[in-house]
């Protein structure tokens, strides 16, 4: 088995998210969850057709680390 065939059935068995399915869940702006990808805050994987999609798992735990990371800066600061 190729590498490449390799790759693609391991992505196959990869939950994949549409922007829509992230805002959904998360809460968030498609412009924020794009801007997000841009600047390499979140990991996404680009279609051959253009479009975003985003690894489920991947995205958790980066939103999760992200949230965590915010409230440290809040207790820093004495935010409640």
């Amino acid at each position: 088995m190729t590498y490449e065939r390799r790759q693609r059935s391991t992505l196959a068995a990869v939950e994949l998210l549409r922007t829509d399915e992230v805002c959904r869940r998360y809460g968030f702006k498609a412009r924020t969850v794009l801007a997000w990808v841009e600047a390499g805050k979140l990991p996404a994987i680009k279609t051959p057709g253009g479009q975003w999609r985003y690894p489920a798992r991947e995205l958790d735990d980066a939103i999760r680390a992200r949230r965590e990371q915010l409230e440290r800066e809040d207790q820093k600061r004495g935010t409640p």
